[in-house]
């Protein structure tokens, strides 16, 4: 369980970064 929930934050983690990014590198290349 505990496993699965730290599995779950780093997906979520990851996906928030990767938005951050995509936000970022949007912004540079506008």
């Amino acid at each position: 369980m505990i496993r699965n929930a730290w599995r779950f934050h780093f997906r979520l983690s990851l996906a928030f970064t990767a938005q951050c990014f995509s936000s970022v590198a949007a912004l540079l290349t506008r």
